[in-house]
């Protein structure tokens, strides 16, 4: 029975996550990452990696295997990449085009078979979920519980099959963490190899995996003072950083430049850029002098990158892309409860974990942490290890303050479904008194209080529970946790059924609205291609997270703050993530714009 029910749950999650992303279209990202893994398997002349410099290749590699050679209407060339200032600035001409203009009935083609790619990675990583509880759990409620966890994470379900790689890094880590568990009770040839392969699937996935090796270096170096072994745990090390260091080469061809033909990356370029969001972020929010700029040096992280790219100690693209990550995170622009900062907050994290996630989810989180707390002196290696990346991380996250998005959060969410299922399952089969049939009976009651904690949860990406709800998802958090250009055909549906309205778009993704069917005229600070009119649209159709605030300009924010206050006509899509306004209710410049 354990079995079938492990079945049914991931068919049943695996089929309800496919039916919610066809509901949508390309979210803010996955253009770019669609573009870039075509470009891998079907670039001229070879394998291309300048296009998406932010992220390692190897789940591109993955998704590239179901592009055709029809879904991108022309790879990326010498223009396009003079373009971005030699990889300096974004390609959103590029992708924008090559996905969108491509002679195929679907427009977006290219990433739904991406996301089909994506979706069936997912499932196997529900899986390895699964098959860790066992190994760590023994018992059948333990898979059971696994498999129910699994199945009611509304975020989880929201962004597996999308065309990104916080799903797969947590595939990685559960990996990671099963290798050390492994190799902590057993330090065998095979175990070692495992823990090997974890790092290289860390080190290629995202950079951020690069915080789980060092953790796994962490757990390593500790064995050497807890077991007082010396040989094996220095082998492991060396074969951590070996296999990493591998892999990354692996997944680059093997090749030092970035395009076939020798063109790389303006490695210069990047440096200042690094140099622009350090500063900014340590005067925010004031500018930064002239003479602070001309006195910065470059700090541990950008001297290291460039002493490795000087001695070719790794792949261009992939030292260009950890140089631009790290520039990055020093300072983006988000909103939280109602509030805008390029530098983040604290409590973001745990606040949009409380608003996004199930109650009884919430619930069942807090009873392992104490049950964890309880019982630590009992907890075996293997959950230690999964506890220590799960908090770490999250610390982590909280510090690093970059706040885009509970789904950065998702890398330990296999790991901590782990966790959650053995602690809960262990301590409900410890309880001496506890007959067979009280379980059972037990388990029904839980099975009904979690479907009823669920009814109501909004799907999809814009998920909140009731509390979210009740305050209002366009108060609390924007970007990837509730408006990502996703309910963009919700919008081409209305003007199907209202031919005759005239439409200005405030759009913030990047799919393109006339490949949709859409027809529109762009209003300020609009992301898609820009349609001008001499006439006004009668019908505004705004995306909350150009009503946030969130990434516009301050002369253009301080206009749609305005439209922000007054009650919309109609709120579309899944989410309820494109308002509607009428025209009268926005704030018109001189030159109709």
């Amino acid at each position: 029975m354990a079995h079938l029910f492990v079945v049914v749950a991931l068919g049943l999650w695996a089929t309800a996550a496919y039916l919610l992303a066809s509901r949508t279209c390309a979210t803010a990202d996955e253009p770019l990452h669609a573009a870039a893994a075509w470009n891998l398997r079907h670039g001229s002349g070879g394998p291309d990696f300048r296009l998406n410099r932010e992220d390692p290749p190897l789940w591109l590699w993955w998704a590239s295997l179901a592009e055709r050679t029809q879904d991108l209407a022309r790879p990326f060339s010498e223009s396009d990449f003079t373009a971005t200032g030699q990889g300096v600035r974004g390609s959103i001409d590029y992708y924008r085009a090559a996905v969108y203009g491509q002679p195929v009935p679907d427009p977006e083609s290219a990433v739904w078979q991406a996301r089909r790619m994506m979706l069936g990675l997912a499932v196997l990583i529900g899986v390895l979920t699964v098959t860790t509880a066992w190994a760590w759990g023994g018992t059948k409620l333990t898979v059971c519980l696994a498999a129910g966890l699994w199945l009611i994470e509304p975020t989880l379900m929201a962004h597996a099959p999308l065309m990104k790689n916080d799903v797969a890094l947590g595939g990685a880590v559960l990996v990671a963490v099963w290798g050390l568990g492994r190799w902590w009770r057993k330090a065998s040839a095979g175990n070692m190899a495992l823990v090997g392969v974890a790092a290289a699937l860390l080190a290629t996935t995202k950079f951020s995996g690069l915080i789980f090796i060092a953790g796994m270096v962490a757990v390593l170096s500790a064995s050497l003072l807890i077991q007082r072994r010396w040989c094996k745990p220095l082998v492991a090390l060396v074969c951590v950083l070996l296999m990493s260091w591998l892999g990354v080469w692996a997944v680059y061809a093997f090749r030092f430049t970035p395009a076939v033909n020798g063109a790389g990356f303006n490695m210069q370029g990047l440096v200042e850029f690094a140099a622009d969001r350090e500063l900014r972020r340590v005067y925010y929010p004031a500018v930064p002098p002239a003479e602070a700029f001309r006195d910065w040096q470059p700090g541990w992280v950008v001297r290291g990158i460039l002493f490795a790219h000087s001695h070719r100690l790794l792949p261009e693209a992939y030292l260009a892309g950890l140089m631009y990550t790290e520039a990055s995170v020093q300072l983006r622009p988000t909103y939280f409860l109602g509030a805008r900062s390029d530098v983040g907050w604290l409590a973001y994290f745990p606040v949009a974990w409380l608003v996004k996630s199930p109650l009884g989810l919430i619930g069942l989180t807090l009873l392992t942490a104490t049950l964890l707390a309880v019982g630590w002196k009992r907890v075996s290696s293997p959950m230690r290890i999964a506890v220590a990346f799960v908090a770490g991380y999250v610390l982590l996250a909280m510090v690093q303050r970059f706040n885009l998005g509970l789904r950065h959060l998702l890398p330990i969410y296999p790991a901590a479904i782990v966790v959650m299922a053995v602690t809960i399952a262990r301590a409900i089969q410890s309880t001496a008194d506890l007959t067979q049939r009280k379980l059972r009976r037990n388990a029904i009651v839980f099975a009904v209080g979690m479907a009823g904690l669920e009814v109501g949860q909004s799907p999809g990406i814009a998920s909140f529970n009731v509390f979210g709800r009740l305050i209002g998802p366009e108060r609390l958090l924007s970007d990837s946790n509730l408006d990502w250009g996703q309910d963009l055909p919700a919008l081409v549906d209305w003007q199907h059924r209202h031919p005759d309205v005239s439409l200005g778009l405030g759009y913030f993704g990047a799919a393109d609205p006339r490949a949709l069917g859409l027809r529109y005229t762009s209003l300020p600070g609009d992301w898609s291609p820009a349609v001008t009119a001499t006439t006004r649209p009668a019908v505004l159709a705004v995306s909350l997270t150009h009503l946030q605030g969130t990434y516009l300009p301050d002369a253009v924010r301080a206009r749609y703050d305005k439209l922000f206050a007054k009650p919309p006509m109609e709120k579309l899509g899944s989410g309820k993530t494109i308002w509607l306004y009428k025209t009268e209710d926005f704030e018109w410049s001189s030159d109709g714009r």
